[in-house]
């Protein structure tokens, strides 16, 4: 609720969603954000404008909550992700007033299988973290963290995308080195891509 349309990394106006204070997004409850154990991927651009501790990305999950997050701490303003309330990466970079390119691929699989990956403007950071996720049916939010919207990303968030399936890393770069929408072969995606 709230984002306003601004102008995308292109220059063009009105492309992009800006979020702040009280501007964020929530896709409602669907049958399609419940990946369950199952493989998914979210990719954005985002830029950061002003700082601040959290600067919540995306959150899906309900109780089983994973985030994207930029966070600024004594070593600098990183990339990473939270899953249930835990810390779990914080190696990616970012920089304020630069456009950057965020993914969280999740494989699915059996419990002890199941893994998430960060990836930073094309290229894994960290290590691949096993997570027993299994998302249920809930809300997806984007430019907030859902289970306190305190925590917001402060900036423009431009083409989420939303996949089934875990995408591959040259998939990943691809994205990022093409630089705009593109058509990844065998992929469906599900949701809103915000352009």
């Amino acid at each position: 609720m709230g984002a306003t349309a601004t102008t995308d990394r292109f220059g063009k106006a009105n492309m992009a969603m800006s979020f702040g204070s009280g501007k964020y997004i929530t896709l409602p409850s669907n049958v399609n954000f419940a990946f369950g154990t199952g493989p998914f991927t979210v990719t954005l651009w985002y830029k950061l404008t002003s700082l601040s501790t959290f600067s919540i990305l995306i959150s899906l999950g309900g109780s089983n909550t994973i985030s994207g997050v930029v966070s600024a701490n004594g070593a600098g303003i990183k990339l990473g992700y939270y899953a249930l309330g835990q810390r779990i990466s914080e190696l990616g970079t970012a920089e304020l007033n630069t456009w950057g390119f965020a993914s969280l691929v999740g494989n699915g699989g059996a419990n002890g299988s199941r893994n998430i990956k960060l990836y930073d403007n094309g290229v894994q950071v960290g290590n691949t973290y096993t997570y027993n996720y299994n998302f249920p049916q809930q809300a997806f939010v984007i430019g907030a963290n859902q289970s306190s919207y305190g925590e917001v990303m402060y900036g423009p968030i431009d083409e989420v995308k939303i996949y089934n399936r875990a995408l591959t890393a040259a998939d990943v770069l691809a994205l990022y080195n093409n630089g705009g929408p593109t058509t990844i072969r065998n992929a469906v995606i599900r949701g809103a891509v915000i352009r």
